[in-house]
């Protein structure tokens, strides 16, 4: 793709993460990827301090788009658009590719920070 870009919402209630994804999937949205996080995942991220930033411990999405980057402008502010009407509290996208890597860091560590807290006998898919 000639352009590439991430964002994170952040939600009251698991619920109305789920909305959101049903509006933007609804509404026809072209995303690359999309991943729900709930509040203890988020927390999990905190605790095991594998990256650069705290999170809000609330569930949580991160986005993936693709396209041109007209294309990706125009995904971010509608998916910004439906996470509103579902309740988002707080939407963050990336502005330079330091940060879509700052952003995207906390899905790609949540495997190793649920890891991280595991106790005998659990286990994980």
């Amino acid at each position: 793709p000639a352009s590439t870009n991430v964002a994170v919402c952040t939600f009251p209630f698991i619920h109305d993460a789920a909305t959101c994804v049903s509006k933007v999937v609804g509404a026809g949205v072209p995303i690359a990827a999309v991943e729900i996080l709930d509040d203890n995942q988020m927390k999990f991220i905190n605790s095991a301090g594998m990256t650069s930033r705290s999170w809000t411990e609330a569930p949580t999405l991160f986005f993936k788009f693709s396209g041109t980057p007209a294309g990706v402008k125009e995904q971010i502010s509608q998916v910004q658009s439906l996470a509103r009407q579902a309740g988002s509290k707080t939407f963050e996208f990336a502005r330079s590719q330091e940060e879509q890597d700052e952003l995207w860091s906390a899905r790609k560590e949540a495997l190793w920070s649920t890891m991280s807290v595991m106790r005998e006998g659990d286990r994980v898919w």
